[in-house]
């Protein structure tokens, strides 16, 4: 039999031909590779199969300081929505007959204005018969120098006391010279006095007596409001006042009154100056 007519070698031809890739149906091997490491890119590599993103809309940037207050034409009866920190909630219609305005705690302010406008009558003082031509219809409040010197008035008197005589004595001081010797102290001794009266302020001292040659101590009667503050002062004898009564000097002309009595008697000092010579030596 004719070889090439057996039907096993022409099956067994064909196999070998496949195989070896040489056969009718064999492809390029190198074109064959190119393909396969081709596709096992596209495996590996996910850019590969990944589809292009459609183009984005145009946007529309909205300039600073421009709110778009457009709202749907169905919700025009509404209100636009307040950011708070709990997040958006929309405002209230008022009820009716409510008080817009109103401020915190009701009747509880009310009260609080009402306290307060009773503190301030009371601070008021009223005025006063002037117990001295130096001193002015308000209580510890005395005329400046020139008020004084306008109205002629140059000398200064009060009543001193002694208690082993039981003697009482007019004494008189003249207003410049006085008051000249009390501002060149303080102009000297301001800085060293460090807002504490002085020894010499705190125990003053007293005119002799004529009969005993005691101290005789300034009268001082135990209504507050006639106190002669301008005779104290000129006699540098402030400090014969009680604490209580340097007290409501101070309290009287709105000064700091609490403390020793030497820093309330320096304040005493320095008020009364500055009432009789506004100047800036005087300032606490």
């Amino acid at each position: 039999m004719d070889p090439n007519n057996n039907p096993t070698d022409t099956n067994d031809r064909i196999n070998l031909d496949l195989s070896m890739g040489i056969g009718p149906q064999a492809k390029d091997p190198v074109e064959q590779d190119g393909k396969f490491m081709e596709l096992l890119r596209s495996v590996t590599d996910p850019t590969q199969n990944a589809q292009p993103s459609p183009a984005l809309p145009p946007i529309h940037t909205i300039p600073p300081g421009y709110y778009n207050l457009t709202y749907p034409q169905n919700a025009a009866g509404l209100l636009p929505p307040i950011t708070n920190q709990g997040g958006a909630r929309a405002l209230e219609t008022p009820r009716p007959g409510t008080r817009l305005g109103r401020p915190p705690g009701g009747h509880h302010a009310r009260r609080n204005s009402s306290k307060a406008a009773v503190t301030v009558e009371k601070n008021v003082d009223k005025d006063i018969v002037p117990p001295y031509p130096w001193a002015t219809t308000r209580p510890a409040r005395i005329h400046n120098l020139r008020y004084l010197y306008f109205n002629n008035i140059n000398v200064i008197f009060g009543q001193v006391h002694c208690k082993p005589c039981e003697s009482t004595q007019t004494v008189e001081y003249n207003l410049s010279e006085k008051f000249g010797e009390l501002y060149r102290y303080i102009y000297d001794n301001k800085e060293v006095l460090r807002q504490r009266a002085p020894k010499v302020w705190s125990c003053p001292k007293l005119t002799s007596c004529c009969s005993c040659k005691n101290g005789m101590k300034p009268v001082i009667g135990e209504n507050k409001e006639e106190i002669n503050w301008l005779f104290l002062l000129l006699g540098q004898m402030l400090g014969c006042c009680t604490l209580d009564q340097l007290r409501y000097f101070c309290d009287k002309t709105s000064q700091h009154r609490t403390g020793a009595k030497d820093r309330v008697l320096y304040i005493t000092y320095f008020g009364l100056c500055k009432q009789l010579e506004p100047c800036d030596l005087f300032n606490l």
